[in-house]
Formats: structure tokens, C-alpha cells, sequence
């Protein structure tokens, strides 16, 4: 019996996070389905051809691989920010400043902080200052959750300005920032 003689490349694909019916799941790559249809019977109708619909391959959390149709997936990740525009968007600064303590002192210094970028032209983000206007920093799932939506509306800024002494929730966005290697201006 002849042997096979060859190797296999395997590639490493660079996935995407995105969300599906507000699931999370990581894109895997774009495929498409064709149809071959017949010449229509109708006078004047289309002469026939191949019908083809593209379809996102995904993976949910689970290990589930689905389809899906583009116009499902909404992807996470700015890849945008990589190419260039007509139009520049304005630097968005991520407001990392003490909350506990005197509360309504901070929130006042962090109001200062975003004035203080706002003169630079540039669009202030301050959790600190939204979140507690609804949630209670001192109910601990509250507090969970502000800091970990915090975290979140990090990703969409460009750099980190740090005021005062970290505090445990500022580590945190420090390192989050570190670890999207995001630069940190420490006021």
C-alpha cells in the first residue's frame, strides 16, 4: 500500500467576539449558500442562474457552532479603529478618580475631571458620576455591577486619566487598561 506523502498547514484564525440574539459568541468566518434556479416559464421572466445568501459562522459560549444571517451579528471588537476615515472622531477619556470616601465630594472632582478634558476637546467618560445617580455603592451587587459596566465602557475609550490614589476599583480599571494596552495618563 502506497504511503502519503504531505503535510498539513493548519492555520490559526483570528476570531471575533460578537453577539447573537444578545448571546455572546465569537465569529468564526463567513460562508454562503447557493441555489441553482431554473429559467422562469413566464414570458420575458429571468433566464435562470445561481441564487447565492452569505451566512456567519458562530460559536457560543457552550461550544455550540451555529449559522446565522449577517444581519444578526453584532460584533464587540472596534477593528474599525484601524483604518482611516474622512471624518476623525473625537479622543473619548476614560475618568478613573476615587468614588467612596466623601461620595458627593468625589463625584464634584470628578465633574472638575471632565471639565478638565472637555477644554481639551476631547468627550469624558466617568461611570462614577452616571452609575451613582441610580445605583447604591453600598448595596454590593450594585457596586458589582457599576464596576463591572465600568469595565465595559472602558473598551470604548482611547486613554485612561487617573486622579488621586487608586482605590480597589480603580486598580482594576488600571488593569484593564494594561491589558488593552491602552495609554494611562496619571493626572
Amino acid at each position: 500500500m502506497a504511503k502519503l506523502q504531505s503535510s498539513i498547514n493548519i492555520l490559526t484564525a483570528e476570531y471575533r467576539p460578537c453577539l447573537v440574539g444578545g448571546n455572546k459568541a465569537m465569529f468564526h468566518r463567513w460562508a454562503a449558500y447557493a441555489n441553482v434556479i431554473g429559467q422562469s416559464p413566464m414570458i420575458g421572466g429571468h433566464p435562470g442562474g445561481q441564487v447565492e445568501r452569505p451566512v456567519a459562522i458562530i460559536e457560543f459560549e457552550d461550544g455550540t457552532v451555529a449559522e446565522c444571517s449577517p444581519t444578526d451579528v453584532r460584533f464587540c471588537d472596534p477593528p474599525h479603529k484601524e483604518y482611516c476615515f474622512d471624518k476623525q472622531e473625537t479622543k473619548r477619556v476614560y475618568i478613573c478618580s476615587p468614588l467612596r470616601g466623601d461620595i458627593e465630594e468625589n463625584i464634584l472632582k470628578a465633574c472638575e475631571y471632565c471639565r478638565e478634558a472637555y477644554n481639551a476637546g476631547l468627550v469624558s467618560i466617568a461611570p462614577h458620576i452616571y452609575f451613582t445617580q441610580f445605583l447604591d455603592d453600598d448595596v454590593p451587587a450594585e457596586r458589582d455591577f457599576g464596576l463591572r459596566a465600568g469595565l465595559e465602557a472602558l473598551r470604548l475609550c482611547d486613554e485612561l486619566w487617573v486622579y488621586g490614589e487608586p482605590s480597589e476599583g480603580m486598580r482594576a480599571e488600571i488593569a484593564k487598561a494594561e491589558s488593552m494596552g491602552m495609554p494611562i495618563i496619571y493626572k
